[in-house]
């Protein structure tokens, strides 16, 4: 019978618990610090193609890694050396 009076009694001078709120925001502010951010669009003057030497087309100032796409010198106009960026076989 004791037992059931202290259960008892920590339920009634127990409260709600606090909003969750505050800690999804914080959550989601960290979080969204380690999503990159989008690419630059392209730019309009510049030549199709990159020209690494290296990078290994791996870095975003490669003008296809920032794109997102592969290197390809038949269809981008690549002229890079030891390219990384390419299809899988």
């Amino acid at each position: 019978s004791s037992f059931s009076s202290s259960s008892s009694s920590s339920s009634s001078s127990s409260s709600n618990p606090p909003s969750s709120a505050p800690l999804q925001s914080q959550c989601l502010q960290i979080l969204s610090s380690f999503i990159p951010p989008d690419p630059p669009p392209p730019n309009p003057t510049a030549k199709p193609g990159c020209t690494c030497k290296k990078s290994l087309c791996l870095k975003l100032y490669c003008q296809c890694f920032a794109a997102r796409r592969f290197c390809s010198a038949s269809v981008s106009g690549c002229k890079c050396v030891s390219c990384h960026n390419y299809t899988p076989p």
